[in-house]
């Protein structure tokens, strides 16, 4: 309820898919994915705990970093 994410899938016939994961309109996780699509599990579970370490990550640097000459979303 707190994160809003955004994951786009750019796909492709010849080459798979691509696949990026964006938070506060910054990507955070990229991938590719064949056609095949056979390893779609493990890509998920490593996107899953990269894209949890990049918004713990802006989250801590937000709350550690305050600049009252700047507004909130410029800090992102």
């Amino acid at each position: 309820d707190h994160y809003s994410l955004v994951v786009v899938e750019r796909p492709n016939a010849m080459r798979g898919s691509e696949v990026w994961v964006e938070f506060r309109n910054k990507r955070v996780f990229t991938t590719r994915i064949s056609p095949r699509r056979s390893a779609v599990r493990s890509i998920s579970e490593r996107a899953v705990e990269l894209v949890y370490q990049a918004v713990v990550d802006a989250e801590m640097q937000q709350a550690l970093y305050r600049d009252p000459d700047l507004a909130r979303e410029e800090l992102q």
